[in-house]
């Protein structure tokens, strides 16, 4: 079974990639393709997982860092941004 942690990073990875790309690809505020926005959503919720994990756990020592958290967390974003990708193309 996956460990409750392991969903979290998923789905808060895909939760700021959704956002992000929404919010970037949305009536072209930034780009003229909506898609790209997508784009923009994935690689901000795959840095913020990672970013999570080098400076709150590793450096901070408020946590365990983890590669496979990483790992659920770019799932997450590549999951999430697909299924928008999905829904604006």
């Amino acid at each position: 079974m996956i460990q409750a942690d392991k969903i979290k990073h998923f789905l808060v990875g895909g939760g700021i990639a959704l956002i992000v790309g929404l919010i970037v690809g949305s009536n072209g505020y930034v780009f003229d393709e909506p898609v790209k926005g997508c784009f923009v959503g994935f690689f901000v919720g795959t840095y913020a997982g990672m970013l999570k994990e080098f400076i709150w756990d590793h450096l901070l020592g408020k946590g365990t860092p983890e590669f496979m958290d990483v790992i659920y967390t770019v799932v997450g974003s590549a999951v999430f941004s697909f299924i928008l990708y999905l829904f604006i193309r």
